[in-house]
């Protein structure tokens, strides 16, 4: 819909925001029912909830991809996924409806509804997180879901909280996060991951620097109720301008984190960790490199799960660039083959 169109300077900012992206010129399957049980230790009844086989993954998996050419959902980014009985939201940054996030429809995680519609707005946040909503991450709650949503109002950036019921109908939380002092009140990129032991872990990108880019790092804060949030690691997590962070189990325990390495390049890389804190160096996951057959293309905002019938999939911003400016923005898709 967009494609050879140069974006003006009000949507070239706004991209950049939810993206973390410095244009050049600037800058076999496996049961996964099986694998959730041998890993989740008897607890509380959460461990028991759907979405919880689909965020695990066996540590030799989800290491190696094939592009999905016919998948790719056009003028969107920054892909999330909520995970209900009732069904599955892709959930994403619609990059012609600014202000809110829009989400296609599942029931199996495979086939989606053709036409990404309007989950939250700025209104729906109660007006706190400013003008825009770009970026989306899901808290699975014991008793329904909420939202941690990044509101851009330049140069500001915060992180609000919504809450459901049903993942259909959401009520404003209030302001969740706003980062420590040294994010100098710009965050970005928020994802979240409960631990096994109930509280939650939210990844996100601080400190911004000059401009998207200049010194991002992934943080990360901790709460104990998925709404209020406290610092827990706030100078960086990876390497500077490692970006977009998103995190799995991992079977037998730990946690994975996929993400953008490095955002100049938007290549997709992941590392583990046996406390989610302290992460090894990160390996670049093949076939997410779009330099082997894609050059030109910045893939950026992974987001892998792991679906019921054993196939591991992820989706993930597709930024089609040429001379100098943005051609296509969109979210495709990448199959498991390890």
């Amino acid at each position: 819909m967009l494609l050879g169109v140069d974006y003006g300077s009000s949507m070239w900012s706004l991209l950049l925001a939810c993206t973390g992206l410095v244009p050049d010129s600037a800058a076999d399957s496996s049961d996964s029912s099986d694998s959730s049980a041998d890993s989740v230790v008897e607890g509380p009844a959460w461990h028991d909830q759907t979405w919880v086989s689909w965020l695990e993954l066996p540590a030799e998996r989800g290491l190696a991809f094939e592009l999905d050419e016919d998948f790719f959902v056009e003028d969107t980014s920054v892909p999330s996924l909520l995970i209900t009985d009732a069904g599955l939201k892709l959930l994403l940054t619609n990059m012609n409806e600014w202000g809110g996030i829009s989400a296609l429809s599942s029931s199996d995680g495979v086939t989606w509804s053709q036409t990404p519609e309007m989950l939250v707005t700025a209104d729906d946040a109660g007006g706190a997180c400013g003008r825009y909503l770009v970026d989306v991450a899901v808290v699975y709650q014991d008793d329904g879901y909420g939202l941690i949503v990044e509101g851009l109002d330049e140069p500001d950036r915060r992180f609000c909280a919504l809450s459901s019921s049903d993942g259909e109908t959401w009520e404003d939380q209030g302001v969740a996060w706003v980062g420590t002092e040294l994010d100098e009140g710009s965050i970005s990129v928020p994802e979240v991951l409960r631990h096994r032991d109930g509280h939650w872990l939210l990844y996100y990108l601080g400190d911004l620097g000059d401009g998207i880019g200049g010194g991002d790092n992934i943080r990360l804060a901790t709460s104990e109720d998925g709404l209020v949030w406290d610092s827990r690691v706030a100078e960086g997590m990876l390497p500077s301008h490692d970006t977009d962070p998103f995190p799995v189990w991992l079977t037998g325990g730990g946690v994975r984190l996929y993400h953008t390495h490095p955002v100049s390049e938007g290549l997709v890389a992941a590392t583990d960790s046996v406390d989610g804190e302290s992460f090894e160096s990160s390996v670049l996951v093949t076939g997410l490199d779009p330099r082997d057959e894609h050059d030109g293309e910045k893939w950026l905002d992974p987001v892998v799960v792991h679906l019921p019938d054993g196939r591991i999939v992820a989706y993930f911003t597709r930024i089609r660039s040429g001379g100098g400016s943005i051609q296509s923005v969109g979210v495709g898709r990448a199959w498991a083959v390890d």
